[in-house]
């Protein structure tokens, strides 16, 4: 999914590593594996490879990428980051509105490609977190219970995974804050 919509929160969140079968198999062929079999897990999006050491193979890697899904994922990416500028670039005309990012480790991905002097509050479900700071951010990290106490005017929730039960549960506590998701920002 990440792949598919672009995100390149991906990165640096909690993977460092998306790959399709192919991609993987050319990544450790490349390493010095003759692959034996790759296998998708019934239950998740998890690969499963079985490889034997054997001589590195030879490739170019100094020659930009150009593959289709490459192409796709650039395409949905620049998609979603001009969504999120045109619906931020809106909301700074409007006096007093008020946002905030949910997951804000994949939000500053996406910030930190807008030029934007705005501050934004960030929050996070992840009690670890709670009252600490991103390190070069000077937001700290709130909970639930802060955006209760203190709603912003929005919310976007930048999670795939969680961003329907996190949106689904501000609408049903909190329900004058608008809700957006990286979902509807991909256009789902």
């Amino acid at each position: 999914l990440s792949i598919k919509n672009g995100d390149i929160s991906m990165f640096i969140h909690e993977h460092y590593n998306y790959f399709e079968a192919n991609s993987l198999i050319s990544t450790v062929k490349q390493a010095g594996f003759k692959v034996l079999e790759v296998v998708k897990s019934q239950s998740s999006g998890v690969l499963y490879c079985a490889a034997v050491k054997t001589k590195p193979e030879r490739h170019d890697m100094t020659q930009k990428y150009t593959g289709k899904r490459f192409t796709e994922f650039l395409y949905s990416h620049n998609k979603v980051l001009s969504s999120l500028k045109t619906r931020l670039s809106r909301i700074h005309e409007v006096p007093g509105y008020t946002v905030g990012f949910y997951v804000p480790l994949r939000a500053l991905p996406y910030l930190a490609l807008i030029d934007t002097t705005h501050k934004y509050r960030f929050f996070d479900d992840d009690d670890g977190v709670h009252k600490k700071y991103i390190d070069g951010h000077d937001v700290p990290i709130e909970n639930f219970s802060d955006l209760a106490e203190n709603p912003v005017s929005e919310v976007f929730v930048m999670s795939f995974e969680f961003g329907e039960k996190i949106a689904n549960k501000i609408r049903q506590y909190i329900p004058h804050t608008k809700v957006t998701t990286l979902s509807v920002l991909c256009g789902e």
